[in-house]
């Protein structure tokens, strides 16, 4: 892994509501319209957002900017496949750019660790 000075940090899961916010943020209330498909009945839409963002966080996708109380900014990482994904007729309108996008980023892979 790239050595990360400060105030450049890998995430933590007590990063999960700043997380959710710069997500949502970032992609101009598109997350947050993505988790209330995702909730279940009852549940709040950002509990599924701080729940995505943990999962990233324990697979070590995540940086952040922290200059000491806590995360304003973040970058996540994943890796992609060697395959490309298929986009059939049912294949949701919405993520159809971002699927045709990664299938045109096949083998790229996060930085190892170590």
């Amino acid at each position: 892994m790239i050595r990360l000075e400060p105030p450049l940090r890998v995430a933590t899961e007590t990063d999960a509501r700043a997380l959710a916010d710069l997500v949502n943020f970032a992609g101009e209330g598109l997350p947050l319209y993505i988790w209330e498909g995702l909730a279940r009945d009852g549940q709040d839409p950002w509990e599924v957002g701080r729940a995505r963002q943990i999962e990233k966080v324990r697979e070590g996708q995540i940086v952040v900017v922290d200059f000491g109380d806590g995360a304003v900014a973040s970058l996540t990482g994943y890796p992609i496949g060697s395959e490309p994904r298929p986009i059939g007729d049912d294949f949701p309108a919405l993520f159809r750019p971002l699927q045709e996008l990664e299938n045109r980023a096949l083998e790229s892979r996060r930085l190892p660790r170590g």
